[in-house]
């Protein structure tokens, strides 16, 4: 028995081994390939360059939204006091996301705050700079190009890069943001961060562009969403969106692409990031049936700094994009003991209705951020105020969620709103037909009215249907 004890160890034993070598192997080959592409992109960037003309970002309104919401209410209603509870120290977290497999002789990692997770980051000591003497060339990007690909850190960085990704469960755009943070802990001027971050979203995959003008460098995106408000270019029938940056003038860009560079970034399953729980709470106050109810929402505070990067996208991701298990569980801890008591499936879309419409006090974008912002359902909740859009985010999030019944969004022009698949829909005055489904009315901005009542000026406007 204790033979074949032994003789099983060292059976695992070459087992390992041979898997070891496989994986060297495997990554030696990985490592050859990425150079004869580096090297050939560096050919490509020494070629001649070219202006490219940038688009005007497109508006998802095309006219303002009104200051006040429609509403049926008397004059002397009162809006509520948004009270929403921030916790003033971190969550604490039993460990830190440290890559175990960096040698940090070849890369030193220093303590880095990811919003609210702790874990490390790396701090190089001589990473090569983008130098500027006086207007950007071509001849200093290849340069700059031909300098990282010899940089001996390289394939460690991008091992902590792709070990950050599986601790936290990073998306595409989380990665991006990821990386630019890292830029900034590393670069004080502006064109080091961006070329770096190029550089290193071309080494993970991603299809990014680098273009400029005689002072600043850019990078341009090809998104799989349509990004609203940001202005874009067009290369081989795709728009590349200038995210972090709106120049409307020509730009000089490279012509071919990285040929291990093919992947579009996506903002889908960002809000599956697991970020450690940083608790914040949202009161909800408001009169259903005669009765008052205050009831408080859970939401992770920690994670509203990395939806706050997000560009405005189209509306459908907005309806669409699942909210992270956690924000499900307090929703459901939180409502599901009142869902469960109202039988009637209308009422329960109209104690939902209800909370949504008076418990949070509206104002336009505008008026709240200066901009046209969109949010995500959950940090709905971190905003003081709300404005159609977001309210009807919030509100068919919920539905969807504690009633799992249909709903489909109603872009009307300047207002958003939306619309739920009820029973007996002949029962209601503003009904809409949508691939043979009828859908009722709800409006969560539309103050003082019920379910099923349109306000008067969308009567006669055909709506832009978002599902």
């Amino acid at each position: 028995m204790a033979q074949v004890e032994s003789d099983f160890e060292a059976y695992k034993r070459a087992q390992r081994q041979r898997m070891a070598e496989m994986q060297q192997r495997h990554q030696r080959g990985l490592d050859s390939l990425r150079n004869a592409q580096n090297r050939a992109f560096l050919e490509l960037l020494e070629k001649e360059w070219e202006y490219v003309s940038i688009a005007k970002g497109e508006r998802q309104y095309n006219q303002p939204k009104p200051p006040a919401p429609p509403s049926v209410l008397r004059e002397d209603y009162t809006p509520p006091v948004p009270i929403i509870d921030i916790p003033l120290d971190k969550p604490k977290v039993d460990s830190v996301a440290v890559p175990q497999s960096i040698d940090e002789q070849v890369l030193r990692l220093d303590e880095f705050d990811f919003f609210s997770a702790t874990t490390v980051a790396p701090i190089f000591a001589a990473w090569p700079e983008f130098l500027l003497t006086n207007k950007i060339e071509q001849s200093q990007i290849s340069a700059y190009w031909k300098a990282c690909i010899e940089f001996e850190a390289l394939g460690a960085l991008l091992k902590y890069v792709g070990e950050q990704q599986k601790a936290f469960s990073l998306n595409d755009w989380a990665t991006i943001v990821l990386v630019r943070k890292i830029a900034d802990l590393n670069f004080s001027k502006q064109n080091s961060r961006t070329a770096f971050e190029w550089f290193v979203l071309i080494q993970l995959g991603y299809d990014v562009r680098l273009m400029f003008d005689a002072d600043y460098l850019y990078i341009a995106y090809p998104i799989q969403q349509k990004v609203f408000a940001k202005n874009y270019f067009v290369f081989d029938g795709s728009p590349y969106y200038l995210v972090n940056s709106n120049p409307a003038h020509r730009l000089y860009t490279y012509q071919g692409q990285f040929a291990g560079a093919e992947r579009f970034p996506t903002f889908s399953m960002l809000t599956q990031a697991e970020l450690p729980p940083f608790e914040g709470k949202r009161s909800f106050e408001f009169n259903w049936r005669n009765n008052f109810y205050k009831i408080e929402l859970s939401f992770n505070y920690g994670a509203m700094g990395l939806y706050q990067t997000v560009p405005q996208l189209d509306l459908d991701y907005y309806f669409t994009e699942p909210a992270h298990a956690s924000f499900d569980q307090a929703i459901f801890s939180a409502l599901k003991p009142y869902v469960d008591t109202i039988e009637d499936v209308a009422d329960k879309v109209r104690f939902l209705h209800s909370m949504v419409l008076y418990s949070i006090p509206y104002q336009t974008d505008e008026e709240q951020f200066g901009f046209e912002k969109f949010c995500l359902p959950e940090e709905v909740l971190y905003h003081p105020y709300a404005d159609c859009e977001d309210r009807t985010f919030l509100l068919n999030y919920l539905i969807k969620t504690l009633l799992g019944i249909r709903t489909i969004g109603l872009h009307f022009p300047g207002h958003m709103s939306m619309a739920v698949e009820l029973p007996n829909p002949e029962l209601y005055s503003a009904v809409f037909s949508y691939k043979g489904r009828k859908y009722v009315y709800c409006d969560p901005t539309y103050f003082g009215a019920d379910i099923g009542f349109l306000p008067s000026e969308y009567r006669l406007v055909t709506a832009e249907v978002v599902d």
